[in-house]
Order: C-alpha cells, then sequence, then structure tokens
C-alpha cells in the first residue's frame, strides 16, 4: 500500500458497497453543499475520546457503544434524542457501578443514516428493485422512486446529524437524574414488572455499595461522543478536513467511524480512507475473519501501534465464537497489537421468522456476550467494550427477556427501518448480564432467561 494519502485517495482502490448515482453533477454539488456545513464534532474531542479508549484497552474503563441500527429521519427532535441519549446512560450506569469502572458512552447517532447490504436488490413477488440502504441513501418504500440512489439525501443526513449533535449539547447537561423504573405497559405481566424493576434495584444497591454513590452517579453528567459507519466515502471525504496545526486530517463528522464487515478488505478503499484519518477506528469481524488478516489489517491503520487508536469489533454469534474468537485473540496477543476489545452480540445472532420479520433472540446476546468474557480471560486478554444495537422505546424487535416478547409479538411494535434492536428494558438487562460476566457469577441470570432459541419453528 502506497504511504502517500490524501482524503480522495480511497479513489484509486475498489470501493464496495457505494450508491451508485444517475447525476453526478448533482452529486458533486451536494457534496460541495455538506463540504460547507458546520463541522459536527472538534478534534479536540476526538483526541478526548481517543486517550479514554486507550485507558478501556488498558483495563482501566469500559466502552458502550450504542444506539439505532441505522437512523430514521423522523426520529431526531428533542423528545427522540433525549430519550436516545437516557437510554444510553441507564445502560452505562449499570456497568460503571457493576464493573466499578468508568464507562465511556459511544452513540451510533448522529450520522448512522446508511447501511451495508447482503444483496443489492430486493425481490417481491416479480418486481426487483435496488435494495433500501439507509435513508441517507434511498426510500424504504418498495417503489422505484423511492428506492432509487438520491444524493440530496446526504445532504438531509448531514444536516439532521449536525441537528442532533446540538441536541445532545444543549440537553445533556440539563437532563434530570435518571430513574429506571419502567411502567406497568412495557411488561406483559404485573409480575414481570415487578421482578424487573425489583432486580434492577437491588441490582444497583449491591453493586454500588452506597446510596449515596447511587445518587452522585445517576446525577452526574456523562459525556456522549457520536460515531457512525463510514460507508459512504464520498460523504466522508467531504466532511475531511486539516485542522489548523494538525499534520493529519479529522473526519469532523463523527467521534469514532467503524469499518463494517463487508468493507475491510486490505486492498479496499474503505481501508485506504481510514488509514489517514486521526479519528479513533472500530473493526466489525464477523466469523469468516483470518486472524493474521486482522492482525495486518490492524497494523495498516496503526503503524505506530498507539493505545486507543483501534477497537475490533467481534460480530460472531452465539454457534460460532468459541471457535472463532480464540485465533483472533492469539493473532493479536503474537504480534503484541495495542487494541480495544469489544462485544457485538447482536449482528451475529440474526434469525428470520416465517411472517419475514428479522429478530434476535435474547438468550443467544447473552450467551454470546458470556461466553466473550470468558474466552478472553482464559486468552490472557480482556473484554474492554460492548456495542449494542439498542432502542429507547418498548418495541418488540427481539425475542426474550423480561419484557417477554414472543415470536408472535414481533410484529406489534418493530419499528426499525432496518435490524431489530434491544429495547430499553432489554438494553438494562444486557448491562446486568455484563456485569454478572465480569464478576463470574452469570450461573444466577442464566438461570432467569428464557430459551427462546429455535424461531424458525414458530
Amino acid at each position: 500500500m502506497e504511504n502517500k494519502w490524501h482524503p480522495g485517495s480511497w479513489r484509486e482502490h475498489p470501493a464496495l458497497q457505494q450508491p451508485r448515482y444517475a447525476n453526478l453533477e448533482e452529486r458533486d454539488r451536494v457534496l460541495k453543499l455538506i463540504g460547507e456545513l458546520p463541522r459536527l464534532v472538534l478534534p479536540r474531542e476526538i483526541k478526548e475520546l481517543k486517550k479514554k479508549l486507550a485507558l478501556a484497552a488498558q483495563g482501566k474503563a469500559f466502552v458502550l457503544q450504542g444506539g439505532d441500527c441505522v437512523e430514521s429521519f423522523a426520529a431526531h427532535g428533542p423528545a427522540s434524542v433525549t430519550a436516545r441519549i437516557k437510554v444510553l446512560r441507564q445502560t452505562a450506569l449499570i456497568l460503571s457501578l457493576g464493573l466499578r469502572q468508568k464507562v465511556v458512552c459511544v452513540g451510533r447517532l448522529a450520522g448512522q443514516y446508511s447501511k451495508p447490504r447482503s444483496n443489492p436488490t430486493e425481490l417481491r413477488g416479480h418486481n426487483v428493485l435496488p435494495a433500501f440502504r439507509g435513508e441517507g441513501i434511498n426510500g424504504m418504500a418498495f417503489t422505484a422512486n423511492a428506492r432509487h440512489h438520491d444524493p440530496w439525501r446526504l445532504l438531509l443526513a448531514t444536516r439532521k446529524s449536525v441537528e442532533t449533535v446540538n441536541l445532545i449539547r444543549a440537553h445533556l447537561p440539563s437532563l434530570p437524574p435518571m430513574s429506571f423504573a419502567w411502567p406497568l405497559a412495557s411488561f406483559r405481566s404485573e409480575e414481570s414488572f415487578r421482578k424487573h424493576n425489583s432486580f434492577v434495584y437491588r441490582s444497583l444497591r449491591r453493586l454500588s455499595g452506597q446510596c449515596q454513590s447511587l445518587r452522585a452517579l445517576a446525577s452526574s453528567s456523562m459525556p456522549i461522543y457520536v460515531s457512525h459507519e463510514g460507508l459512504v466515502l464520498e460523504l466522508e471525504q467531504a466532511l475531511t478536513r486539516f485542522s489548523h496545526g494538525e499534520s493529519k486530517a479529522f473526519n469532523l463528522g463523527a467521534h469514532m467511524l467503524w469499518i463494517g464487515e463487508r468493507t475491510r478488505g486490505l486492498d479496499g478503499a474503505h481501508v485506504e480512507f481510514f488509514r489517514g484519518i486521526a479519528n479513533p477506528i472500530g473493526i466489525k469481524v464477523g466469523p469468516s475473519a483470518d486472524g493474521e488478516e486482522i492482525a495486518e489489517l490492524v497494523r495498516i491503520l496503526n503503524p505506530s501501534n498507539e493505545w486507543g487508536r483501534i477497537t475490533l469489533i467481534p460480530r460472531l454469534g452465539v454457534d460460532a465464537v468459541a471457535d472463532t474468537l480464540p485465533p483472533l485473540i492469539a493473532s493479536i496477543n503474537k504480534h503484541r497489537l495495542r487494541v480495544l476489545w469489544s462485544c457485538d452480540p447482536m449482528h451475529g445472532n440474526g434469525q428470520t421468522l416465517p411472517c419475514g420479520r428479522k429478530t434476535r433472540a435474547f438468550v443467544d446476546i447473552c450467551g454470546e456476550l458470556l461466553a466473550s468474557f470468558a474466552i478472553h480471560r482464559r486468552c490472557g486478554s480482556r473484554l474492554g467494550g460492548l456495542h449494542l444495537e439498542m432502542s429507547s422505546d418498548d418495541v418488540t424487535e427481539c425475542v426474550g427477556g423480561a419484557t417477554e416478547v414472543e415470536a408472535e409479538d414481533v410484529a406489534m411494535n418493530y419499528t426499525s427501518l432496518c435490524d431489530p434492536r434491544l429495547n430499553r428494558t432489554q438494553s438494562l438487562e444486557i448491562a446486568s448480564a455484563a456485569v454478572a460476566c465480569a464478576q463470574k457469577t452469570h450461573p444466577l441470570i442464566i438461570r432467569s432467561w428464557p430459551d427462546q432459541r429455535g424461531l424458525q419453528s414458530v
């Protein structure tokens, strides 16, 4: 790989998962307008996050990265942003108290408007149209007009991202102390409602050691950093600038960006672009990954082997994690690469119901998380982060948990534009399970998980 880098050098490499625009002059006009918009984040904030990720990589903090699978243009107002911040902070608080560490909050928000897809097209009946790739690229409605790739959506997505970041800055300091009591309507029965709230409060008091500590943490302000998958490279280039007095370029559209499983090829355009920006970088790693290839990728993206630069985010699935994760850890350890290990227990555990809806079983999500903690301990490594697709609403997209969502309930409140997310109650449960896994008390948690596997037969 050539050492000479500039924000557009990725164009000399094969670029996967990119939108195809019919009018290139219109696209260029949109990108120029995006380049003139206010920057979303500051270089000093990016550096601040990198320092915190470095601490997490060295066992001195824990990272929670969570939010929507793909953001919606409709859900970016004050109420929606405040709700998403609230559930992130609540989940982080349980982790902080249980792990007795500071938790770094990184939201999947303010820019997560595009998604890679397995198939470029979607078939319904006899009609074939381009796949939905997120509202930053095309519309969800199954019509030719909605599904064509529209460059003006990039501008709209960037403007909404700016609004979201401004709302975070405005509302975060004034958020009230955190409450963990959910309304009864969120649960299938009054018994599960009482059980959940009792469990959470009991856990918090036990983990905090003293109520004063709990009150102080619940009332404190917790910075929220923003992140998204750096998928559309023309957009990311427009958001990348050399700051005054800095030798490296910063992508000012997010504090942290990640490369997806489908776009991390060593000779690909995404790796070429990412190697030149100064932001912290996440790398999603699927079950087909080769340990030596991942080690080489880390070396390309982090040639100086600095702490806080790279976060590896395996997304392996509960059935593959035991066989796949140990070789990955062994390869990173062998080459003495400085990375932060996170766990994405969502993406590898997808299932499709006979009705066509995607879902994920809560027991599988917890199972992969539990296994990841145990494998890292066994391999002389440390799991320092958790990556979740989560909603602040009472969605019924993932099966199981205290809300007792069953397969036949999935369509009841399924609002995700793409993949299923944990609802707010399930998110707190996952945090409690993570604490139990880290403290090796997981059997007490596992016994309370309903077995919701085998959904294909429902």
